[in-house]
């Protein structure tokens, strides 16, 4: 079975890796690579369900491989078999095998044609590992690659504003939500550290050693998985976000928000069940939160000028209802209505476009039958409740405005604050650099150490914000991202105490991938005076070879699962389990920030309609 799990895992990232670095191929090449690939993946799906049955049925957890097994930090794979991952990855290898077939017709004589079908095998592979996960950080890489995949497929059509800019948007939301997992991987370390494991959850919420744990931590942790997954999943008050995740081609539409990636959230909370089950606050809030999306999603669904515009609200609708089964404690039910809904969704996606031909040609018969039927229910209702709900799901509840309100704009404002000052941050960083080695000539036994690590936990922060706000130069984001980031492993390396072992693959890393970054920049913008950011650069379409090295450089600073720094991170991370809780925060915090900037700035030089150029 570990041979089978192992398969199952790289067949379609070496599918994605053979697509992504061969040369510009035929048509007829990649469908027939597609096709081989995900025939593949259906026999080793039906092999795993064939063993499991054999085995009795009974969940079965295993150890794929280990990183760095004897050393201070180790990263396990574990792998967990079981009903829910066993209906998961039947249903999403069914799914794909669908989705394959009807894109290699419907994306036919596309220019992105090859580049389509990579980020697709991506996409399952990201989703395939999320599923048979047997551990947090498992967990989270798959999580990653569905977070990138989806940032590339909503901008698959780069030349339209819209599609950049709504890529960017989902990209952010995503990274905030992975927040709560990081927090929750170090909290959980911090806790529970012999229930790493997600098979272990179960045994510990039922030896009543969760009743140790202080209240207000225990809640948190609760809290930080239902952020997760609601950042995920399309919930209130992220509930926005899914209708204009419809950029890309109707075909990933239909296997991305429709049937599988929008349910990533509902499976999170399913293998988190047995620890935030046992917090009552936790369960009002995740009935309370998918109450409010069936409502609100209900009512913006009906306002829709456009089929995928409601069949994306239709589908937040059915998650709020699986989030009010997990709240009530059926998780097998949610599974059920889970799977169902994959099936039904993306069949409706896949038709609509038939649909919508359909409607149109209805209109050139005076005869034929009315499509739009009247709502009942609707116009029973008082004329002006009718005209304030009709404005209300127009708005789309309003929840984009008011985020906007509370946190983005003055987010910006202080960032945009910070940025002025970037060249100060700069100076005083190499204060502190010379204070961190002078205390380390010192043995840290300076009566100001404890005053540098609230300093370089400030000047990390105040540099993440700095790039942030930067809009004057692109150099100057990028310079600041990487100036943020040896900011944060300085800090490790200080409340390490100097074992420079923990930070020397998150340094070595880092700077690579912000000097491959900065020299691409350089290529790109040798002939240009103004490198601002008043305009989109679409370089993609001039220099593609350059831009797809600047996307390695803003995956590999961002900590991308395919690269070194994504292991430097939890490193970092895991070595911060013994450093104060805020620091902890900010640490976390400046990574996301970090990633969504770098973003900001990949798809400002490469992105963008060519008339820009």
């Amino acid at each position: 079975m570990k041979t089978l799990v192992a398969l199952l895992n790289l067949n379609p990232l070496i599918s994605f890796l053979f697509l992504s670095l061969s040369g510009k191929l035929k048509e007829t090449t990649v469908a027939r690579v597609s096709k081989a690939s995900t025939l593949l993946q259906c026999v080793l799906a039906i092999s795993l369900l064939v063993f499991w049955f054999r085995d009795g049925a009974s969940p079965h957890e295993g150890l794929l491989f280990e990183l760095n097994p004897h050393g201070n930090f180790n990263f396990p794979f574990f792998y967990l078999i079981d009903l829910y991952s066993i209906a998961g990855v039947s249903t999403i290898t069914a799914i794909f095998l669908f989705v394959t077939h009807y894109s290699r017709y419907y994306m036919h004589r596309d220019p992105g044609y090859q580049r389509y079908f990579a980020i697709l095998h991506l996409f399952l592979s990201g989703l395939t590992i999320l599923m048979i996960a047997g551990n947090l950080e498992l967990l989270f890489a798959g999580w990653d690659f569905l977070g990138i995949s989806s940032f590339l497929l909503i901008g698959f059509y780069h030349h339209r504003l819209s599609a950049v800019r709504n890529s960017l948007i989902i990209f952010a939301i995503y990274r905030f939500s992975d927040l709560g997992l990081i927090l929750d991987s170090w909290l959980k370390e911090y806790l529970f550290p012999e229930a790493h494991r997600f098979i272990m959850l179960q045994d510990v919420a039922s030896s009543g050693a969760l009743e140790t744990i202080h209240p207000n931590l225990f809640l948190l942790v609760s809290f930080l998985f239902i952020l997760s997954a609601v950042g995920k999943s399309a919930q209130f008050p992220f509930s926005f976000w899914l209708a204009r995740a419809m950029e890309g081609p109707t075909s990933s539409s239909a296997i991305f928000y429709g049937a599988l990636s929008l349910h990533a959230g509902t499976f999170l909370l399913i293998r988190t069940l047995p620890f935030w089950f046992f917090a009552p606050p936790a369960r009002y809030a995740i009935f309370g939160i998918g109450l409010l999306t069936v409502i609100i999603a209900g009512i913006t669904s009906q306002s829709q000028s456009n089929i995928k515009g409601r069949l994306a609200y239709a589908a937040c609708f059915h998650v709020g209802l699986q989030f009010i089964e997990l709240s009530l404690g059926f998780p097998k039910i949610a599974l059920i209505h889970m799977v169902g809904h994959m099936f039904v969704r993306c069949y409706q996606f896949l038709i609509s476009p038939a649909v919508v031909t359909y409607g149109l040609r209805a209109q050139n018969f005076a005869t034929a039958q009315k499509i739009h039927t009247r709502d009942k229910l609707f116009f029973a209702l008082p004329k002006k409740l009718q005209k304030s709900l009709y404005v209300f799901s127009l708005n789309e509840g309003y929840l984009e405005q008011i985020l906007d309100r509370l946190f983005i704009f003055p987010f910006d404002w202080i960032s945009a604050c910070f940025s002025r000052f970037s060249s100060v941050l700069f100076f005083i960083s190499l204060v502190f650099t010379q204070l961190v080695l002078s205390e380390a000539i010192t043995h840290y036994s300076g009566y100001y150490s404890i005053y540098l690590e609230w300093l370089g936990a400030l000047l990390m922060l105040l540099t993440c914000l700095s790039a942030s706000g930067e809009t004057r130069s692109i150099f100057n984001m990028w310079n600041s991202i990487g100036l943020s980031n040896f900011m944060l492993g300085l800090f490790i390396l200080f409340a390490t105490k100097g074992k420079f072992e923990t930070s020397s693959l998150y340094f070595l890393s880092m700077f690579g991938f912000w000097l491959l970054g900065f020299g691409v920049l350089r290529y790109l913008f040798r002939n240009i005076s103004e490198k601002h950011f008043s305009k989109y650069w679409a370089q993609s379409a001039v220099k593609p070879l350059a831009s797809h090295l600047l996307l390695i450089a803003f995956l590999g600073i961002s900590g991308f699962p395919l690269f070194p720094s994504f292991i430097a991170e939890d490193m970092v991370l895991d070595h911060l389990i013994g450093v104060q809780c805020p620091f902890v925060v900010v640490g976390v915090f400046v990574l996301m920030v970090n990633g969504i900037t770098a973003a900001r700035l990949y798809t400002r030089v490469c992105w963008g309609p060519t008339d820009t150029i």
